[in-house]
């Protein structure tokens, strides 16, 4: 019997604060269901560059159907401030759904230079940092680049061993890009590595820190086949994992 999953609508930004000279990326998704009757927002105080782009993708879990109808637009904000989208509408199940509003905020463009900023750098992130014994925490190894970085790939060098969890890499994720402004800098981050852990013993643990390999496209070819590459390395810094017994 192939089920199929509860059909919702929603609507994301790619960024939740970017340089009044940068860009954004609004998504309109319907999870299990199509975009009938779509209305997209009229993206006041920006101006549309890209869009309407569709995408669409389907998977069988178990026995369940899952599916997801997308449409985005990219937008460039027309002012500073705290900007909102007013939300979409679509017909889903023979109603009228419409996604939350949207806001963003948009500062003035930096006038910093690159050469004094990193241009990559990568860290872990925990789904939660106190769990109980057996309940699963996910690790998310996010990339941060600066946009004019040239970046080919990012492999995992090594990483810990995950004694005291039972530990699984997760393939099957959505990747997609988001932007962060940090220290007066815009980085462009995705997800490069995800790890379930399931704790199998309580109290203190400390992830090692782990390694990525990435890496850079050399300015001049060394094959008129094959491209070569310079490598460099990023360290994602130890996580501290407290595991508490179950509660009797």
């Amino acid at each position: 019997t192939v089920l199929t999953a509860q059909s919702s609508f929603t609507a994301t930004l790619d960024a939740q604060e970017i340089f009044q000279d940068s860009y954004v990326t609004a998504t309109f998704t319907v999870r299990n269901g199509e975009l009938k009757n779509f209305k997209a927002p009229a993206f006041k105080h920006f101006t549309v560059v890209q869009g309407p782009s569709t995408s669409s993708r389907t998977s069988i879990t178990n026995g369940q159907v899952r599916s997801e109808n997308s449409v985005s637009y990219v937008l460039k904000p027309n002012k500073t401030g705290k900007l909102s989208i007013a939300p979409a509408t679509v017909t889903l199940n023979g109603k009228r759904n419409r996604t939350k509003k949207l806001n963003i905020s948009v500062v003035k463009s930096s006038n910093k230079k690159s050469s004094s900023q990193q241009k990559f750098f990568i860290e872990a992130v925990l789904s939660d940092s106190i769990v109980y014994l057996g309940e699963q925490v996910i690790v998310d190894y996010i990339f941060y680049y600066l946009p004019d970085a040239n970046i080919n790939s990012v492999r995992i060098q090594n990483e810990d061993d995950f004694d005291g969890f039972y530990a699984t890499a997760i393939n099957d994720y959505q990747n997609n890009k988001g932007k962060k402004i940090i220290n007066g800098k815009e980085y462009v981050y995705q997800i490069v590595r995800k790890v379930a852990l399931f704790p199998q013993n309580a109290g203190k643990f400390t992830l090692d820190p782990t390694t990525f390999v990435v890496f850079i496209p050399k300015s001049k070819r060394t094959s008129i086949f094959f491209n070569s590459f310079d490598q460099d390395y990023v360290i994602a810094p130890a996580q501290n994992l407290t595991i508490q017994p179950i509660p009797s």
